[in-house]
């Protein structure tokens, strides 16, 4: 038989951790959770978050 343990996180946690990516500026945002407890939030980089940091380069030696 298993025992069924108490979430260590609320959805009023992870809406917290959105909205607060968001208010950074950050467009989309992965969350992982673990069952540890952790929470991982990741910023995902859009199409113009690559062109910003785009080597001027790049183009020159394709």
């Amino acid at each position: 038989m298993t025992s069924q343990r108490r979430a260590t996180f609320k959805q009023i946690d992870i809406t917290r951790a959105i909205r607060g990516a968001r208010a950074a500026g950050a467009e989309n945002v992965r969350i992982e959770l673990s069952p540890d407890g952790r929470m991982v939030v990741q910023t995902v980089p859009t199409a113009t978050d690559q062109q910003a940091f785009a080597n001027p380069w790049d183009e020159v030696l394709q």
